[in-house]
């Protein structure tokens, strides 16, 4: 049963303006990928699940995502290329935010994703609800900066 739009905004879930925000969760490990995208279709996302960086380019251009989580810098470069602006990419006419996993602990790793693009980090293990929360966070703010969704 679907949750009607006024109590999915008394949730403070995202709501978009036309159809479901895309996310490409681009993760090594299966199981990893695999929850995250359970979560993030759960509160009505379109997931595209992507397990490295050879044909993330493809992926952009045919799926077109809102947002990207991906736990490589590697990867990171590899989808910005020179697309590349401050937080995300570009894929045709859309900007796609780039959300990086890290290992809690890893300063070397979250400045390195940070310099490769990363509008944001999130920390190893993942946390649902903080998960939901920092999706929902950069998808609205990047609405409100006037990016299509």
């Amino acid at each position: 049963m679907q949750k009607s739009l006024k109590t999915a905004a008394e949730d403070n879930r995202y709501i978009p303006a036309e159809g479901k925000p895309k996310i490409l969760v681009n993760l090594a490990s299966g199981a990893d990928r695999q929850l995250m995208a359970k979560i993030l279709k759960s509160e009505g996302y379109a997931v595209l699940e992507l397990p490295g960086a050879e044909g993330a380019a493809a992926a952009l251009e045919r799926f077109g995502p809102d947002l990207i989580i991906t736990e490589a810098a590697a990867v990171l470069r590899e989808v910005s290329g020179s697309g590349r602006g401050p937080g995300g990419v570009m894929t045709g006419q859309k900007k796609a935010l780039l959300l990086a996993l890290v290992e809690r602990d890893d300063e070397a790793a979250v400045k390195e994703v940070l310099v490769a693009g990363a509008a944001d980090i999130i920390y190893k293990p993942v946390s649902p609800l903080l998960l939901c929360r920092r999706v929902r966070r950069l998808l609205n703010e990047k609405r409100a900066s006037g990016h299509s969704l």
